[in-house]
């Protein structure tokens, strides 16, 4: 599929035809066919031709679509780069494609000017909204309403096979390095094909397109509009209101999204409000689709067929669709093989399976992908003999119908038996006080594995685990039970809206391998232990903290050095793997201080007593570090930086006048942190991780100052009343300190559960 010549196709035939609808925002086909030859032959005066490759980094917008029909006329290969990665994932891949433009918003601007000074072959780029400093020809810089008003409207005449590159799309990188998906013109002939095959589709049809266009999704439906002639609306927010809004206004007819955010919209209270009888059919895919989700859409939109798909990115990326008559019947099902499409079901030792046994699903076919970009190895593990090895589980039924349980990976085995998270799924979400749910495996020292549920309840539902633990054997085996129930807020997501089950694996993991370790090594931990304290101990001694900055100013450095390194949506990720750390910081390092005074009793010096309570976080370190090798190499730097940030906080607070600079330090962390997220700095979808962990390290926090005070205190008073009986008044005073940590260590934490609440209902909850 020559993705131009089926947008020129529609520019004269339907010129006056809206093609592109977002926000205020709308192009007919001929506006848009001569925009993108404006921006086509611009790029090819930079000196950029076919072949070479330009990074895409862009948010949902209707200048995408202009962007990718540029690109797709002349042959450039389009890099989609997802707008919400941060540089530190991006800048390898400018790297690895040698990218020679970048067409991109101001608010990626610090990130491009970096691009452009440290990559060689990045010779523009291309900037769209605020010019930002953008100026004609300066720097490598131009922006894209310029280019638009006066270049040159005439088709670009290069010629372009379907064997052509056209697309390196580049997966999330869940399990280690991303890797770039490399789709052909003709891959974007299947998606097309396949829907027109199952479905009926017409010029006079409004599509919705919700995921991010960075996704494989944005491509496939702009090529799904050139080819049919309809409409198509780009959604900017990931937000039920916004969707619905889009929806009522447009007269959309269909879209598809994963699961979550029709889990979003049906969670809405204020959805009745909205007018969706226009919306005639609806696909839920890209993830395991419970049934009773499916069955509660229908009973809420009665006149809105619902179907389910099948595919991945690397398969272009539909392998199976519910065809409209089939629907209702085979509701469960991911449907049937799209056009020249094949599937097999294979067990653990390669050898296929019958119908109706669950297995590895692999599939062939013209719409697999050609690899991944300078990546052989990775390629020859998924393709052998022409055959993609998905890593999902699933059966066929006797009609054909394939239906996926999930990725092979999540499957956990209890006492030696198979289990599939989403059976339990299916049965929890069920339940009328449930809105969403998510089920893990995690270590257990009876079966190996167990199956732990997180639950996010309805609004205004309080259920307990009692009543869901009754509700699931009523309907389940035992061994399908869930040993460990966890109710959340909220569940961590994907940029696509995907439930990030990887996250919810990861604490569990990580104590697993933490206890495995002490238990190996428990024969020179103590020693270690006792150096590594003693070190730390000294060197703490060697700082003078009067000296050291405010907490409150070492905090808003390393919040800056943290926002150019990574993005708070991986600061989110690091606090929830943190926090294991810090509680078994808080278990461990009190004991082990106790322990280690008391063995320093030679001293015998209240000094002493008063200069290792006040370093003890140096006695947290340890765990710290310990718990950090459990977790995995991003977690090592998080934990050192936090281990390191407590240490010089607690000298400072506790070298000048504890009480009011506690007080004065919580206030300012207080007031910044809530500044900084109800200003929006960070993502909507890590909002609620950040809020909880938060609040959950400011807690534990307030019991370290009550330790501390406590002992601090102690001994201070102790020495005070030794040696200077007058000064008897220090032990109330003390006491005193310890009433008022408390009281604000209760009233800041009342304080985060609410801004908790506020940060939910502020990202569309």
């Amino acid at each position: 599929m020559i993705v131009g010549k089926y947008l020129q196709r529609q520019a004269k035939q339907r010129p006056d035809k809206v093609a592109v609808i977002c926000n205020d925002v709308q192009l007919t086909f001929s506006e848009l066919n001569l925009r993108a030859n404006m921006m086509a032959n611009w790029l090819l005066a930079q000196g950029i031709k076919k072949g070479d490759r330009a990074v895409m980094l862009l948010p949902n917008c209707a200048e995408f679509a202009v962007v990718y029909f540029a690109l797709m006329k002349i042959g450039v290969i389009a890099v989609i780069l997802d707008f919400r990665l941060s540089p530190a994932e991006m800048a390898p891949i400018f790297d690895e494609t040698e990218a020679k433009v970048l067409i991109t918003h101001s608010k990626q601007k610090t990130f491009a000017l970096r691009m452009l000074r440290e990559k060689e072959d990045l010779r523009n780029v291309v900037f769209f909204g605020d010019e930002g400093g953008a100026k004609e020809k300066e720097d490598g810089l131009y922006h894209y309403e310029r280019i638009v008003k006066k270049g040159d409207t005439q088709e670009p005449n290069v010629p372009l096979r379907e064997e052509d590159e056209a697309l390196y799309l580049y997966t999330s990188g869940t399990t280690g390095k991303p890797k770039g998906v490399i789709l052909t013109y003709d891959h974007l002939t299947y998606f097309p094909e396949s829907m027109k095959a199952m479905q009926t589709l017409s010029e006079e049809d409004v599509q919705g397109a919700v995921l991010p266009m960075s996704h494989v999704s944005g491509p496939i439906v702009l090529n799904l509009m050139v080819d049919v002639g309809h409409t198509l609306v780009i959604i900017d927010e990931i937000r039920p209101k916004k969707i619905l809004e889009e929806i009522q206004r447009n007269k959309i007819n269909y879209f598809h999204a994963v699961p979550p955010i029709y889990q979003m919209i049906l969670n809405l209270p204020s959805r009745d409000r909205y007018d969706l009888s226009s919306l005639r059919s609806v696909a839920m895919m890209g993830t395991v689709v419970a049934e009773e989700l499916m069955e509660e859409w229908v009973k809420e939109y009665p006149h809105c067929l619902v179907r389910q798909g099948y595919g991945a990115t690397e398969t272009s990326p539909l392998l199976t669709l519910t065809h409209d008559d089939d629907a209702p019947r085979k509701m469960a099902s991911a449907g049937r093989c799209v056009p020249r499409a094949e599937i097999k079901i294979l067990d653990k030792d390669g050898k296929e399976l019958p119908t109706g046994e669950v297995g590895e699903v692999i599939a062939r076919g013209p719409q697999i992908m050609k690899g991944y970009f300078k990546n052989p190895k990775a390629t020859a593990q998924k393709i052998k003999d022409d055959w993609y090895y998905t890593g999902d589980l699933g059966r066929f039924d006797e009609d054909g119908y394939i239906y996926i349980l999930g990725r092979a990976d999540d499957m956990v085995i209890v006492g030696g038996m198979n289990v599939y998270p989403s059976e339990l799924e299916n049965v929890l979400i069920a339940h009328d006080k449930v809105a969403e749910v998510a089920v893990v495996g995690v270590p257990d020292s009876d079966r190996g594995q167990a199956l732990k549920a997180v639950i996010v309840p309805k609004v205004g539902e309080e259920v307990s685990k009692r009543e869901l633990m009754r509700f699931c054997r009523e309907r389940l085996a035992n061994f399908k039970l869930p040993k460990t129930i966890e109710f959340r807020d909220s569940l961590p997501r994907s940029r696509t809206g995907k439930v990030a089950k990887r996250e919810l694996k990861v604490v569990e993991e990580g104590l697993k391998k933490y206890w495995e370790f002490l238990g190996e090594h428990k024969k020179w931990i103590g020693p270690v232990a006792l150096v590594a304290v003693w070190f730390l101990v000294t060197v703490t001694k060697m700082v003078d903290p009067f000296f050291l900055p405010s907490p409150v100013i070492v905090g808003k450095q390393l919040g800056i050095l943290l926002s150019q390194l990574v993005t708070y949506e991986h600061i989110a990720k690091t606090f929830y793997r943190m926090m294991a750390g810090y509680a078994i910081a808080a278990g461990i390092g009190v004991p082990l201080g106790i322990v280690l005074g008391y063995w320093e009793k030679i001293y015998e010096s209240v000094e002493f007593i008063i200069d290792f309570f006040r370093s003890f976080p140096a006695t947290a370190m340890f765990p710290l570090f310990m718990l950090a090798f459990g977790l995995g190499d991003g977690s090592k730097i998080a934990l050192v930086v936090f281990g390191c940030a407590l240490l010089i906080l607690v000298n400072t607070t506790y070298g000048v006048h504890g009480g009011s600079r506690t007080r004065k330090m919580v206030a300012e962390t207080m007031k910044a942190s809530e500044t900084y997220i109800m200003a929006k700095v960070v993502l909507p979808e890590a909002l609620p991780q950040i809020a909880a962990g938060l609040r959950l390290a400011l807690s534990l926090s307030l019991i370290i100052v009550v330790v501390l005070e406590m002992f601090i205190g102690t001994t201070r008073g102790l020495g005070y009343l030794i040696y200077n009986s007058h000064m008897t008044y220090q032990i109330p005073d003390m006491y005193a300190y310890i009433v008022l940590a408390g009281l604000i260590g209760y009233f800041i934490n009342q304080g985060f559960v609410k801004l908790e609440d506020k940060v939910i209902h502020w990202a569309g909850r």
